[in-house]
């Protein structure tokens, strides 16, 4: 099971509340393809095109197997001393939150996931 963190710079998520859903939709920067982009074990803001380096949320989700998903290696995450990356590979993601946090102003909401 991996932990994953989408950093995001939409202003609504941030209004949300415990349970609520919201959709995840692949973004326009696709550097690795098409999806929507996660960093495994810890948030990664300056990779995070649509938040401009000002986060509105972060999202964390955990993901039970690798079923669906695009997995960047991990040996070059570990020479680079980077998160590993995974994307939704073209899909969108609902999110239902069932908890939030908040660390450094910023909300982080945990949520319950499926694809769309």
């Amino acid at each position: 099971m991996a932990t994953l963190y989408h950093v995001s710079g939409w202003s609504d998520i941030s209004e949300r509340s415990v349970g609520t859903s919201f959709v995840l939709c692949p973004g326009r920067q696709c550097a690795e393809g098409l999806g929507v982009y996660f960093a495994e074990g810890a948030t990664r803001v300056s990779a995070a095109e649509g938040c401009q380096g000002s986060p509105s949320a972060v999202v964390v989700i955990e993901a039970s197997d690798s079923a669906g998903w695009w997995q960047s290696k991990a040996a070059k995450a570990r020479k680079f001393g980077k998160p590993r990356t995974w994307h939704s590979d073209g899909k969108r993601v609902t999110c239902t939150i069932e908890a939030i946090d908040i660390v450094e102003n910023i909300p982080v909401l945990q949520c319950a996931w499926a694809w769309e």
